[in-house]
């Protein structure tokens, strides 16, 4: 199943994320952390309750989505600054 980025995400992808990385702490548990040109870097997480169901792939677009939506929200609520000028 690959779920495709949305125009926003894809956007802050290519504007701010310099670098993505992911890491796997346990079984079923994906974490994304996305690096941006500052250094800042913003994380997102993806888990399943089965292990059955795990999939390496699938984990790794939804916690970059999640880091995306975390970024987001810092971005247009906090009003982070993450790339500098």
């Amino acid at each position: 199943m690959k779920l495709p980025l949305s125009s926003v995400e894809q956007e802050m992808l290519e504007k701010y994320v310099k670098d993505v990385r992911y890491t796997q702490n346990s079984p079923r548990t994906i974490f994304c952390i996305l690096v941006c040109h500052n250094g800042y870097e913003v994380y997102g997480a993806s888990s399943c309750r089965n292990l059955s169901d795990f999939d390496e792939e699938t984990g790794k677009i939804y916690s970059m989505k999640h880091a995306l939506s975390r970024m987001y929200r810092k971005i247009n609520e906090e009003n982070l600054v993450i790339i500098d000028n």
